[in-house]
């Protein structure tokens, strides 16, 4: 039951996409399939899990409504899973997925806040593989408040720990928030310029 549930939401994949309105969020083009997704998975909660696969469906309920902006549901369901993490890197990436859906609910210094805790998580524990996430979500957050200098410092970091891992995946979407981070900051140039 599980794997055919991490299948449907690999499916609900094709259907998501990074909106350049909204500071590249991610959004659904299909969200009929997402709801389907939710009433299907929602019910199961009601059945004996393990902890992991617990974990598991939290995370995923919380992931469709955030692409739904169904911040508020998002938010409940990742505190879930973060509850019911078990070790420093489940802690650090549900963190990452709490923040996002902060951002979401527009409570930018909440999500700034969470991802401060999963770095501070990472150096104590001497977890770095979820660095460049962290570098990236807070750059994407610095973005949407305007801090656009810090965001691309961000970016610019990511890119750097990416490029060193060799996953072309993710160095695409690093590549992409750093170019839609410089398009912010010339045009920010252009409107100075026009109103002077």
């Amino acid at each position: 039951m599980i794997q055919q549930i991490k299948d449907e939401l690999n499916e609900l994949q094709s259907y998501i996409y990074f909106d350049e309105r909204q500071f590249l969020r991610e959004q659904t083009n299909h969200p009929e399939q997402c709801w389907a997704f939710i009433h299907k998975v929602k019910p199961l909660l009601e059945k004996e899990w393990s902890k992991e696969d617990l974990y598991f469906l939290y995370s995923s309920l919380g992931y469709v409504y955030r692409v739904l902006n169904r911040s508020g549901e998002a938010i409940a369901f990742f505190e879930k899973a973060l509850r019911l993490q078990w070790n420093h890197k489940q802690e650090i990436v549900t963190l990452i997925r709490l923040s996002e859906a902060y951002k979401y609910a527009n409570e930018h210094q909440k999500s700034l806040q969470l991802l401060r805790e999963a770095m501070n998580q990472s150096s104590v524990n001497n977890i770095p593989y979820y660095e460049d996430f962290i570098l990236q979500h807070r750059g994407k957050c610095l973005m949407e408040i305007g801090a656009l200098d810090e965001a691309l410092e961000d970016f610019s970091q990511s890119l750097a720990i990416r490029k060193s891992q060799g996953n072309k995946a993710l160095i695409c979407s690093t590549q992409k928030a750093l170019d839609f981070c410089l398009k912010c900051l010339k045009e920010r140039q252009r409107t100075k310029e026009d109103f002077c």
